[in-house]
């Protein structure tokens, strides 16, 4: 019985704090129009409800993709300074084989591009930040590619940075993207502690015991 306590407390200990993996934050389905990713970076406001270990995201680019795309891609998360992004908090390239998924209104093929973050990146509840991409390995030439529009949510907070280094200018669009990551659990549930408070219990009422028939019978 007592070993049946402590193991069922371990097990709700250890099932508090984790979580599985799935999409977290959904910034709508691609649909029309969209703003060139290669000779700028483009960014992306986001708020998660909960704190979130994000690892990975999928972004929908359009266009030229398969003509002009030279292979590379680069992410970034930033913070958010009076509603613009304020500084890289998180930034890496990734290897992406895209996924033709659809054609939007005007008929051009729409790809996803899914990848994980070279790290997981820890966003708070109810903190605003920003999403860059960029589809190139420079900032020299316009290829053409977009990334895909979506419908207003809210905010309509996109920024263009022009060569990926110069002044950002505000945007009156959305565009289509996910987020996954998992739920972080800050620490565990009553009930959990609770539970395992009272296997330590147990055990130690045990432990006395058998000390009491010991000396006993000493």
């Amino acid at each position: 019985m007592l070993a049946k306590t402590l193991a069922a407390a371990a097990a709700a200990l250890a099932l508090a704090g984790t979580a599985q993996a799935t999409t977290v934050y959904n910034n709508g389905a691609p649909q029309a129009g969209g703003l060139e990713v290669t000779l700028d970076r483009v960014l992306n406001d986001f708020t998660l409800s909960a704190d979130t270990n994000l690892t990975g995201a999928g972004v929908y680019l359009g266009r030229n993709i398969s003509e002009g795309w030279d292979g590379a891609f680069q992410y970034s998360i930033w913070s958010s300074n009076a509603g613009s992004p304020g500084e890289i908090l998180a930034e890496g390239s990734a290897d992406i084989m895209p996924v033709e998924v659809d054609n939007d209104p005007f008929g051009f093929p729409v790809f996803l591009f899914q990848f994980d973050f070279a790290s997981a990146f820890k966003a708070q509840a109810g903190v605003t930040y920003f999403l860059g991409v960029h589809a190139a390995a420079d900032y020299d030439r316009r290829v053409g590619i977009s990334w895909v529009a979506t419908d207003d949510n809210g905010t309509l907070n996109a920024q263009d940075q022009s060569h990926g280094t110069g002044a950002m200018a505000a945007i009156n669009q959305e565009h289509a993207f996910f987020l996954v990551g998992d739920a972080v659990s800050a620490a565990p549930e009553p009930q959990a502690w609770a539970l395992m408070i009272l296997g330590f219990g147990a055990a130690g009422a045990m432990l006395r015991r058998r000390q009491g028939a010991a000396l006993r019978a000493a």
